[in-house]
């Protein structure tokens, strides 16, 4: 039950809908995934965090001084630059002739989508998002889940 809970969950939280990106703004997606190192991802994934940060809901969950979000900040902006100046140059060029702006949108989320998922790749953090499943009351989703066909209809 704990894993079907998991895998209601996943998605919702990591994997939204993925824009339609334009032939040039995936073709640069593809090239940013490719080309970026485990290390850049882990930078995109920190910077995710700190924006979230940001959000007076969770802001009280993760504290972080101005200096911490200018240092992330900083790390993303190389990133951004090392991507879009010199491993794929061409893709972004190419990307912003023809698409524009939006390009650049469309292939970001296609990278952050792929550093997202990393989140879910440490053990610790797969144990802990799973923690919730505790409170559930297992014996009423059961009951709601194997409902006779006719109880579901009314």
């Amino acid at each position: 039950m704990r894993k079907l809970a998991f895998s209601l969950l996943l998605p919702i939280v990591m994997l939204a809908p993925a824009a339609q990106a334009g032939t040039y703004g995936e073709a640069l997606g593809k090239c940013m995934v490719e080309r970026s190192t485990d290390a850049d991802k882990q930078q995109l994934v920190e910077w995710i965090f700190s924006a979230l940060a940001y959000n007076p809901r969770i802001s009280q969950y993760a504290r972080m001084s101005p200096e911490q979000h200018a240092q992330i900040d900083a790390r993303l902006a190389a990133l951004v630059e090392k991507l879009l100046t010199d491993y794929c140059k061409d893709e972004a060029s190419k990307a912003f002739r023809y698409e524009g702006s939006t390009a650049f949108s469309d292939a970001f989320e296609m990278l952050g989508q792929v550093a997202g998922r990393q989140i879910f790749d440490s053990p610790d953090v797969t144990k802990g998002a799973m923690n919730f499943t505790h409170f559930i009351d297992l014996p009423k989703l059961q009951e709601t889940l194997v409902a006779p066909k006719d109880a579901v209809s009314k």
